[in-house]
């Protein structure tokens, strides 16, 4: 019994002074992932919304892949493209009967790609360049049914210089109207030269 106590103590003793086991390395659960989330209506339970977020570890979650969100009675009115948080790819929207009702582009802050928006009977209502979503350059807007409206230019979304008006038939012009930053600053005869 004697010998078998010594053994135990030594034993002790020997756990002891031994090092300490390291600790176990924390489970890595923490990685990049995206989540699909969806939002629906209260009352009726329709689908509103469905987008995606890209989670990374230590970071904010950002809109990431595309979006979708729905009108009240169920037809599609939005279709959109995120990355990084930014807007990406093409954005479309839509009119409560399904017809597009405008549609861009976004390839960065330097490349220019057409804007396109439309009446809700399905023909097109203005059209020009935009460089990330800010309307610039020339732009036309025409009426629904077809004839041309306008002609001008615009600078970082806003009308800016001269804008030709044009009488009901499309060919004829009415009038200038001078804009800065989407202010009319004056109206100017049909023919006026240019500024």
């Amino acid at each position: 019994m004697r010998v078998r106590l010594l053994l135990l103590g030594l034993g002790l003793v020997a756990c002891k002074s031994a090092p300490p086991m390291p600790a176990p390395a924390p489970a890595t659960t923490a990685t990049l992932r995206f989540e699909v989330l969806k939002e629906r209506h209260p009352g009726t339970g329709r689908l509103q919304r469905e987008w995606t977020v890209k989670v990374e570890p230590g970071k904010r979650a950002v809109q990431h892949g595309r979006e979708r969100l729905w009108f009240a009675a169920g037809t599609l009115e939005w279709e959109r493209e995120w990355k990084d948080g930014q807007p990406h790819a093409v954005w479309t929207r839509y009119w409560p009967n399904g017809v597009a009702r405008s549609r861009t582009e976004y390839r960065g802050a330097d490349v220019v790609t057409m804007m396109t928006f439309w009446h809700e009977n399905g023909a097109k209502a203005y059209e020009g360049p935009a460089r990330n979503g800010e309307r610039c350059g020339e732009w036309s807007g025409w009426r629904a049914d077809g004839t041309l409206a306008e002609r001008g230019s615009y600078e970082d979304s806003f009308k800016t210089g001269e804008w030709a008006i044009y009488a009901t038939d499309g060919a004829t012009e009415e009038h200038r109207v001078v804009f800065e930053r989407s202010v009319r600053v004056r109206t100017l005869p049909a023919g006026a030269p240019q500024h």
